[in-house]
Formats: structure tokens, C-alpha cells, sequence
């Protein structure tokens, strides 16, 4: 039975995975999909993404320049970020938390920094609740800020929660902070 293989193949991350081998080896087109930190310095991949063929788009222009200054290299396509609109989640009239931040608990996101807000926050509003939805590898310092900050009835570290969940949160919330020190375009941005 010959099976259907799509005439391209989009990943989204700009690093070498099994689909560039596996789109290599039945002659797909390839398209990395270029979002947030693949385009800083950081990259390990960026240094040999040069040596394959593989055609890149990007989430934004912000990519685009950020790519450029990074590998001298331009990126030619961009494919925005798109959020789905009208949505039936329902919205509390009575927001269940005051602060929200979403994304991964690494060291680019700052979530310590969205921990010390609420704790300026909490001198001249004691009742202060918020809630953090994302894993990472910056859990445990975090909780341990939590704690010795005296915030453990007033932040939650909620981990990871399937989409549809994390939209009712966003939507039952006052505040969206986000901490974080680079975005190439941040859906969740757009999803706030």
C-alpha cells in the first residue's frame, strides 16, 4: 500500500531533528520554522544549519533582524503566529487571579522578577494572588523564592496545563506579566 507524503514538511524549532533526516531521506521539501530563542547566539545549531539544505521562515520581522544580526545569513520567508479568535471560553466577571504569567520556567523567562513584582505588590495589597502556568528547569529555584519570600498562599506554580485550560486562566485574570528578557513574537502576547 503506497502511502501519501505531504509535499513539504514544517517543524517548529530551527534545530537538526529526526524530520529534516526523515524529509531528507523521501525528498520533502524542508521549511524550519525560526521562533524565539533559535535565533540567538545560544543556538548550538545555528553554526551548522548553513551545511544543510534547508530552507527557514520565521515567526516575525523581529526574527528575521535578530537572525541577520546572528549568522549574516537573511531569512526571506515570514509566517506569523496566529491565535484563534472568538473563543467560548467563558470570563469570570469576578477575575480568580489578579496576576498571570505563562511560559516556560527557564532563566530567558525571569520569573524571579515576576516573583519579586508580587512581592513589591503584597506590601500595599496583602491579598494579592497569582499564578504562573509553565514547567522548566527553574521550578525549584522559584519555589524556593516563593517560600523565603513569604508568598506561598499568594503565587502558585501551576506547571504545565493544557491549552484550553491556560486560555480560562488568561481570561480570569487582571494582569498579564511577562518577565521574559527576549521574544521574537510571543504568541502568548497576542493571546493576552
Amino acid at each position: 500500500m503506497k502511502r501519501f507524503l505531504p509535499a513539504f514538511l514544517l517543524i517548529t524549532a530551527i534545530i537538526i531533528t529526526p524530520a529534516f533526516y526523515f524529509a531528507k531521506k523521501h525528498k520533502l521539501n524542508h521549511v524550519a520554522y525560526a521562533i524565539g530563542q533559535d535565533v540567538l547566539k545560544t543556538n548550538p545549531y545555528l553554526g551548522i544549519i548553513h551545511k544543510c539544505d534547508i530552507k527557514i521562515a520565521a515567526m516575525s520581522d523581529s526574527i528575521v533582524a535578530r537572525y541577520k544580526e546572528t549568522t549574516g545569513t537573511t531569512i526571506t520567508s515570514v509566517i506569523p503566529a496566529g491565535v484563534v479568535t472568538g473563543s467560548s471560553l467563558a470570563v469570570n466577571t469576578t477575575p480568580v487571579y489578579d496576576v498571570i504569567g505563562i511560559g516556560s520556567l527557564s532563566k530567558l523567562k525571569n520569573y524571579s522578577v515576576f516573583i519579586h513584582v508580587i512581592n513589591k505588590l503584597k506590601k500595599s495589597f496583602p491579598s494579592v494572588n497569582a499564578i504562573i502556568v509553565g514547567k522548566g528547569p527553574e521550578y525549584d529555584s522559584l519555589h524556593k523564592t516563593i517560600i523565603d519570600s513569604n508568598l506561598k498562599g499568594n503565587v502558585i506554580l501551576a506547571g504545565e496545563l493544557p491549552h484550553p485550560e491556560t486560555l480560562s486562566s488568561l481570561n480570569n485574570r487582571q494582569v498579564f506579566l511577562h518577565t521574559s528578557t527576549y521574544e521574537g513574537q510571543s504568541t502568548v502576547i497576542i493571546e493576552a
